[in-house]
């Protein structure tokens, strides 16, 4: 057994003990002040997310029934491959790509400084600079294949994918911070229109070849992980407890399609330029029915049949 394993399985344990402990506290609690409660379960999920992280991990690291199922999910997604779809999830993946969701992170932060909602901005800032940290040391120690040969170098690791992490951190922090700002209808909208961009993402990353199903499922558990820590952040601003004016959600609409609409075309070529081959290859050929990742520093080997 790896030393990697082992130590994934040791930490599997410190986060799903303690989060059950918190879980079953804020359960019984009942009675107690609501905020308190409030921020218990947030402890748990944020928890339970992590704990549900490592365990894809070790299922992957052991080889067991989780590697199965990436092929299975990776293959029939192949098997119904199309051209509008292929078009749709070059689209999607290349509207969460760095630039833009770095570049949106930024200017919603300037307008949350402007409002003075300081918190809500520090928030969101630490949230996705967590999330461009967290990935490629993940990546790094995991040490996993993606499915196609596309990346090379530090690129070529898997797990967990960065495209999920930050889309799932994002838009919950987003949703949250609209929540505030839009009752009803608005704000059912935004949650829902949010969610739909989450899981496009996710599924693009999958068909494009860029990653297995595990890798997106632990980057949407390691997102939401950091989106409710920032959610939680910014819940301790005073005037969190008051919602603000309805155009500040129409604003943080506005800029997110501004972004995509300035540099979704050229991030959409570029996307194009890598994906484009790949997509064109015979289904068989671009699905590798196992993980190949070893000990941290060992080398990639190129997968069987690709």
């Amino acid at each position: 057994m790896s030393l990697t394993l082992l130590a994934t399985e040791a930490c599997l344990g410190l986060t799903l003990i303690p989060g059950l402990a918190l879980g079953l506290l804020a359960l019984k609690r009942r009675d107690a002040d609501g905020g308190a409660r409030r921020r218990l379960l947030h402890l748990t999920l944020i928890l339970l997310l992590i704990a549900g992280l490592l365990a894809l991990a070790v299922g992957i690291l052991a080889h067991t029934f989780v590697v199965r199922i990436d092929a299975f999910a990776a293959q029939a997604l192949f098997d119904h491959r199309a051209p509008w779809l292929d078009r749709l999830m070059m689209l999607m993946s290349a509207l969460g790509d760095g630039r833009a969701r770095t570049t949106a992170t930024i200017l919603l932060v300037a307008f949350l400084l402007w409002r003075r909602r300081y918190r809500w901005a520090l928030a969101l800032g630490l949230v996705m600079v967590a999330a461009a940290v967290l990935t490629p040391t993940l990546k790094t120690i995991f040490h996993l294949a993606r499915p196609s040969l596309l990346y090379s170098g530090a690129d070529a690791f898997s797990f967990p994918s960065g495209h999920a992490t930050s889309a799932a951190a994002l838009y919950l922090v987003l949703t949250w911070i609209v929540g505030r700002s839009t009752a009803g209808l608005g704000r059912v909208l935004f949650a829902a229109l949010a969610l739909t961009i989450v899981l496009l993402t996710a599924l693009s990353r999958i068909y494009l070849g860029a990653h297995w199903l595990s890798d997106v499922l632990a980057g949407l558990a390691l997102g939401a992980a950091l989106g409710l820590g920032g959610v939680l952040l910014a819940s301790g601003d005073d005037r969190a407890a008051t919602l603000g004016e309805a155009w500040h959600g129409a604003v943080i609409v506005a800029v997110l399609l501004g972004v995509a609409l300035v540099l979704g075309p050229k991030a959409y070529a570029k996307a194009e330029r890598l994906y484009a081959p790949y997509l064109g290859r015979p289904a068989n050929r671009v699905v590798d029915p196992g993980h190949l990742g070893g000990a941290p520093g060992d080398r990639i080997i190129s997968p069987p049949g690709v």
